[in-house]
């Protein structure tokens, strides 16, 4: 019986010593605004959104990063190629062997820029397939929206709702986007 009491007890402490993770983005917030604000004496705090959980997109994954990357070489020498092409008309020719040093140029720079043409589409294929069937359990940032009144630097209090973008609930990361709702009084 005793077991069981210091059992039911210990656990009792554990939960109620355990914020939840909207307790955290709260107090998180509440310090980023303490730290931040003209007067912190001055803040009033009217309501909390429920915490919002951003995923892992595509984009930041090892394999989407390295897959765009492929994408704008391949893109980007596409283009310098047919640049270099366009230039090379426009010069000045001295000659009929000169013109055919050209055309010998300019047909291994098509050559070349329709493969990077392809390499480019298929890249680009690729990763929207992907991108379209990603699904990710990993927490990429938490957002909070929060309404409260802050005296600004006129000492007039303001009634705004700010955006908290929140990388990682235990450790350090707040910023504030821009203020959603702004109502002077």
């Amino acid at each position: 019986m005793k077991k069981n009491l210091i059992s039911f007890l210990v656990l009792l402490c554990l939960f109620y010593s355990c914020k939840s993770d909207q307790q955290k983005a709260e107090n998180k917030v509440k310090s980023f605004l303490d730290s931040s604000l003209n007067d912190p004496n001055g803040y009033q705090s009217v309501k909390f959104d429920s915490l919002k959980r951003v995923f892992q997109t595509y984009e930041l994954t090892k394999e989407g990063i390295e897959l765009m990357r492929k994408f704008y070489f391949y893109n980007d020498r596409e283009t310098k190629d047919l640049k270099l092409m366009g230039d090379n008309i426009t010069s000045v020719y001295n000659g009929a062997e000169t013109f055919k040093r050209y055309e010998i140029q300019r047909d291994s720079l098509k050559k070349v820029s329709v493969y990077d043409t392809k390499m480019a589409d298929s890249l680009y294929k690729l990763y929207n397939k992907n991108k379209s069937s990603f699904k990710s359990n990993t927490i990429d940032h938490y957002i909070l929206t929060h309404l409260y009144r802050a005296k600004n630097k006129y000492g007039a209090l303001q009634l705004q709702a700010s955006e908290f973008f929140i990388k990682d609930l235990n450790n350090g990361f707040v910023r504030i986007d821009t203020t959603v709702y702004n109502e002077e009084k």
